[in-house]
């Protein structure tokens, strides 16, 4: 076994040793690719790979920002971090004992999938740097896409950095701050200005920071042109949207976006304008001001009830006071069109500002949905589901719930079921499908894959059998599973034909099917 060093000198006993169950793991460069190459495999089929399973793996790589992109420019999953660069994801981790320092990245979604490096050093933070420089080497030789190539640098000084600091932020700086951000596509339609946007205080602002923008850019808020609708454009999030669009099921109270001001402003009026946004709205907004990018933050006026496809216009001069940035707090999760942010009211402003919604008196167009490719998958014929027709659903604002049956493959995310977002505490959804024939049930397969962002949270599914229903799947999280399969083993031999599916609170899926037990 290799000997680890610290500015030069022998670790001793070779390296430093911790209790069996600590966390990390050992083993060769190759060794360590091998495990990370089953893991993608596994992720992207549904059978896994060697031991890994399917399930295992997806539940490993759904990434959540837990405050590592902060320290690190990643998102946490199981065991892993998440690093995501255009539409590539890759696994991510840093290795650190005393006299050894190591990396590993392997991409297991997107234009570089199954493409990756395993890096190990038995230096200490001296190796930090040239495994940084080696692992932009390979990046570059990869032509990996979604990331600055150009942007790479080669010096980065940890002399001020805490110990427990320096390996995370030092990649963070050398590599992932390099990874580009992957955002919705802007509208492409021509525009109209509207006057009030010269006196808008935000239109000038600079964007400081956004807790999430998957569907819709915040950038939009600032937007100096009246918000539009083009019913046929799409892009690889779904619906264009000329709007700030945040991702469903915040699992924080608000999602916010920082702004700092050109200069500092007395902000005495807002103007919360939601156009063409119905049932995917923020159901709650507010404004809150500070001197300081960090805060502590003080509110300009109680959070106000939203409405979708309106605007409301709000007098909040009896709190006003200068501030250097502004924070647009919006509940608890949606879409936001414009915001305009005045000190004044321009004369030509035919508005009353008493807080009241005000809707939009145009219709929102219909949605131009693209339909399946047409090719036609051949159904197994042990899919109890084939044949079978939608009995009952709940609510089917944006996709109509018969597509979940069909024998193409999806094409996007509107080929599938998807509901309106909700709002009531323990909301829940409900479809009951008549299968094509009755059977006992072995599996179910929900296939996720055009629904990234906006899959449920959790479902539970029923068999209706002598009259009754009979949960044959406990309820379950399934939104790691975003852009996946899911894949559920059932125990339950009742005999059943039709069967009901629970989603909670809200969401979709593209398809789903049901094989029989023989």
């Amino acid at each position: 076994m290799a000997c680890g060093y610290k500015k030069g000198v022998e670790i001793p006993g070779l390296r430093l040793f911790f209790p069996a169950f600590a966390a990390g793991a050992m083993g060769s460069s190759a060794a360590f690719f091998d495990f990370l190459v089953h893991l993608s495999e596994a992720y992207n089929n549904i059978d896994g790979s060697g031991p890994i399973s399917h399930n295992t793996a997806v539940l490993m790589l759904h990434g959540r920002d837990q405050g590592s992109m902060k320290f690190m420019g990643t998102k946490m999953g199981m065991g892993v971090f998440i690093a995501e660069a255009g539409d590539n994801k890759m696994m991510v981790h840093q290795g650190a004992n005393d006299g050894f320092r190591a990396l590993y990245l392997y991409c297991f979604s997107g234009p570089n999938r199954d493409q990756g490096f395993v890096i190990q050093s038995n230096a200490d933070n001296e190796s930090v740097l040239l495994i940084s420089e080696l692992a932009q080497i390979i990046l570059t030789n990869l032509d990996f896409k979604g990331v600055n190539l150009s942007g790479f640098q080669n010096k980065f000084n940890y002399e001020h950095l805490r110990q427990e600091e320096i390996v995370n932020l030092s990649y963070k700086k050398l590599i992932f701050d390099c990874f580009k951000k992957n955002l919705p596509e802007l509208p492409k339609r021509k525009r109209v200005k509207v006057t009030l946007s010269d006196e808008n205080i935000l239109r000038k602002a600079k964007l400081v920071e956004v807790s999430n923008e998957m569907f819709a850019q915040v950038s939009n808020l600032q937007n100096p042109y009246l918000p539009i609708f083009d019913p046929a454009e799409f892009g690889s999030q779904g619906k264009v949207m000329d709007s700030w669009e945040t991702s469903r099921h915040n699992e924080n109270e608000f999602d916010f976006a920082i702004f700092e001001l050109a200069n500092p402003e007395i902000i005495k009026y807002v103007i919360f304008c939601t156009k063409f946004h119905l049932g995917n709205h923020f159901a709650q907004a507010s404004v809150e001001i500070s001197e300081y990018v960090n805060g502590p933050w003080v509110s300009l006026m109680k959070p106000i009830t939203l409405e979708g496809h309106s605007k409301k216009a709000v007098d909040i001069s009896v709190n006003s006071t200068a501030a250097k940035f502004v924070r647009i707090v919006a509940y608890p999760d949606g879409g936001l069109s414009r915001v305009y942010l005045l000190n004044s009211i321009p004369d030509n402003i035919d508005l009353k500002f008493d807080g009241n919604n005000k809707p939009y008196m145009d219709p929102i167009p219909s949605v131009l949905k693209s339909q399946s490719l047409p090719v036609e998958v051949v159904l197994e014929d042990n899919d109890l589901a084939k044949n079978g027709k939608i009995e009952f659903v709940s609510n089917q604002h944006y996709g109509d719930a018969s597509h979940i049956l069909s024998a193409f493959e999806p094409l996007n995310m509107f080929d599938g079921f998807e509901s309106a977002r909700s709002r009531g505490k323990d909301h829940k959804e409900e479809i009951i499908i008549k299968l094509g024939r009755a059977g006992i049930i072995d599996q179910i397969i929900f296939d996720f894959s055009y629904f990234k962002k906006n899959n449920p949270n959790e479902l539970t599914i029923f068999a209706y059998s002598e009259g009754n229903w009979v949960e044959i799947i406990p309820r379950n999280n399934v939104k790691a599973f975003a852009g996946n399969k899911k894949l559920y083993k059932v125990k339950s031999s009742v005999v059943t034909e039709k069967i009901k599916v629970n989603i909670f609170p809200d969401g979709g899926f593209n398809r789903i099917r049901v094989l029989e037990r023989h």
